[in-house]
């Protein structure tokens, strides 16, 4: 019942500001929460391009982490996490929509048997999730 209200709550919103939404991912916590990563197609288009075959992305892996360390902190109230993976994604979903832009998939372990995922854009800035509490 939550999710399908928040489906029709971001349907709606994409209807109404003629905006499109795109679903990133999402992830389980172990305290029963799932995080949901949404992006409007007018944020993608602001975001810096990036040729992997002609240069070095806008942000480094190593920015990327310490961007993530820092949200995480802030989040979750926890020291020190653990990098589990770190992955490059592409938002397009073809080659033809936005073949040159990207972003951090980051897989943090604050703690054991727990992770937490951050979503680096790349201009420096967090992608934050939508929590949805005890979802059906």
């Amino acid at each position: 019942m939550i999710m399908r209200f928040l489906i029709l709550t971001l349907l709606m919103a994409t209807v109404t500001t003629g905006d499109m939404l795109y679903f990133l991912g999402e992830n389980d916590r172990r305290n029963l929460e799932k995080d949901e990563w949404w992006i409007t197609e007018s944020r993608i288009s602001r975001l810096p391009d990036w040729d992997p075959e002609r240069r070095d992305p806008p942000v480094s892996p190593r920015a990327a982490v310490r961007i993530a360390e820092k949200w995480l902190k802030k989040r979750d109230k926890s020291g020190g996490a653990a990098v589990a993976s770190i992955e490059i994604r592409p938002f397009r979903r073809d080659l033809m929509k936005w073949p040159f832009k990207f972003y951090y998939w980051i897989r943090l372990e604050p703690r054991q048997f727990d992770h937490a995922v951050c979503v680096v854009l790349m201009d420096g800035t967090v992608l934050e999730p939508k929590v949805l509490r005890n979802p059906e």
